[in-house]
C-alpha cells in the first residue's frame, strides 16, 4: 500500500466535461446491460460468474418480449395526460386490431426465443464448471471473442480488444438491424438500438480507464515537479506542462517550509474489508 501522497494534487482541477455529454452518456450505460446482453449471448462464451447473470437474460427477455404493449400503454398514458382526438385514438387501435401488426414483430419474438434459450446453455455451462472460488479466476471477465474478430486487421492493428469491442463485434447487428428495419420488422430498431448502446458502453469503460491511467501519469508528474514550479518558478516547458496554481510567498524559506508541509507523508486510513 502507499504511504504517501502529494497533498499538491488536490489544487489540480481538470476540464470538466459538458453536462449534456455526461447526460447522454449516462443514458447508454443504464441500457448497458441488456443492450449487450441481447448482443454478447450469440458472439462471446465461457462469461465470469458475475458478469453474466441469467436475471439479466430473463429480465431482458421479458422487457422486449412487451414492447409492443409498452408502446400501446404509452399511448394510452399520453392520451390520459394529452386527451388525442377521438378519430386519431380510433385509427391507433385499428392499427394494432390489424392482425398484421403482429407480424412485425414475428422475427424480434423468434431472435428473443433464441437469445433466451442461448442465455440458459450460457448459465448451464456456467454451473458445469468450478466456481470462482474454488478456481480463482477474473469473476466479472466479459467471454472469449470469436476468433474472427481476433484475425481481422483494421488500419494496420490485428486482433485489437478496443476496436473489437467497440466497433467490429456491433457492427454485424448494426446492419443488420438497418436492414430489418427497412423492410419493417420491429427487431430492426431493437438491434440498432442495442448496437450502438454496445458501442458506446464500450467506449466510455475504455474512456475511464484511460482516464485513470492519465490521472496517475499526472499525479506522478506533479510529485516530481513540484519542487521545480514551487521553489524554482520553472517554467511549464521545464516541469512537462505541470504548473502549480496560485500565489507562492516570496520568502525562500516560507516556500521551502510549505513544500514540506505539502510533500509530507500521510498515513492512510487502514482498509476495511
Amino acid at each position: 500500500m502507499e504511504k504517501h501522497r502529494n497533498r499538491s494534487r488536490r489544487s489540480v482541477t481538470g476540464r470538466s466535461e459538458s453536462a449534456v455529454v455526461q447526460m447522454i452518456l449516462g443514458v447508454f450505460e443504464l441500457f448497458a446491460s441488456p443492450g449487450r446482453a441481447l448482443i454478447e449471448v450469440f458472439i462471446r462464451k465461457n462469461f465470469g460468474e458475475r458478469y453474466f447473470r441469467l436475471s439479466t437474460v430473463i429480465g431482458t427477455f421479458l422487457f422486449f418480449a412487451m414492447l409492443p404493449f409498452w408502446s400501446y400503454i404509452l399511448l394510452g398514458f399520453f392520451s390520459l395526460v394529452s386527451p388525442l382526438p377521438g378519430s386519431m385514438r380510433g385509427e391507433l387501435d385499428a392499427v394494432y386490431a390489424q392482425e398484421n401488426i403482429w407480424m412485425k414483430f414475428l422475427g424480434l419474438y423468434i431472435y428473443l426465443v433464441f437469445f433466451l434459450w442461448k442465455g440458459i446453455q450460457h448459465y448451464k455451462a456456467m454451473k458445469d464448471r468450478p466456481s470462482a472460488l474454488e478456481v480463482p479466476r477474473f469473476s466479472y471477465y466479459s467471454g472469449n471473442k470469436l476468433p474472427f474478430f481476433w484475425n481481422l486487421e483494421i488500419g494496420g492493428r490485428k486482433g485489437d480488444p478496443r476496436i473489437i469491442e467497440c466497433w467490429l463485434e456491433p457492427a454485424p447487428f448494426f446492419i443488420g438491424g438497418i436492414v430489418l428495419t427497412l423492410i419493417g420488422q420491429a427487431l430492426g430498431p431493437v438491434l440498432v438500438f442495442s448496437s450502438i448502446v454496445y458501442s458506446v458502453s464500450y467506449y466510455v469503460a475504455y474512456r475511464e480507464s484511460d482516464n485513470n491511467i492519465m490521472d496517475m501519469i499526472d499525479l506522478k508528474i506533479i510529485n516530481e515537479e513540484l519542487e521545480n514550479t514551487f521553489l524554482y518558478d520553472k517554467d511549464e516547458q521545464e516541469t512537462r506542462g505541470y504548473r502549480f496554481l496560485g500565489r507562492k510567498p516570496n520568502d525562500p524559506e516560507m516556500r521551502k517550509a510549505l513544500f514540506d508541509m505539502m510533500t509530507e507523508e500521510e498515513e492512510d486510513a487502514p482498509l476495511v474489508l
